[in-house]
């Protein structure tokens, strides 16, 4: 389930600055954060509680943001979310155990929002620059 942001920004737009706010927000958090600079823009990798039980019960959340600035447009595309964990969790709930369809419920709707409260978060650091 892909899905992307396209921002318009001033012409003064650092983006470095940018993502070092959005990573700093969601640090903050509890995300664990990776960002790497790409020919002239960033892959952010947000992350949070996806590993042990969490990961087994479909309760983690994880999303790669791709951040280009090209012409006073910040673009955002997000990739790679964390949706396999949440499918075998419902698989194994509906099959063995009510448990993993409850938390695999949760994570679905926690992985669902993630981009969107990404997005919200990227408005709120380009209108405080």
């Amino acid at each position: 389930m892909a899905s992307s942001a396209i921002l318009k920004v001033k012409p003064d737009f650092d983006i470095e600055v940018f993502v070092g706010r959005l990573a700093d927000m969601y640090v903050a958090k509890g995300y664990k954060v990776n960002a790497v600079g790409v020919n002239g823009g960033y892959i952010l990798g947000f992350e949070k509680e996806n590993d042990g039980i969490n990961r087994l019960l479909g309760m983690g959340e994880a999303v790669k943001a791709n951040c280009t600035y090209v012409n006073g447009v910040l673009t955002i595309n997000f990739v790679d979310e964390a949706w396999t964990e949440k499918i075998i969790a419902l698989a194994i709930g509906w099959i063995l155990c009510f448990i993993p369809l409850i938390t695999g419920i949760i994570g679905c709707v926690k992985q669902y929002s993630l981009p969107d409260n990404i997005k919200n978060d990227a408005n709120l650091v380009i209108a405080g620059m």
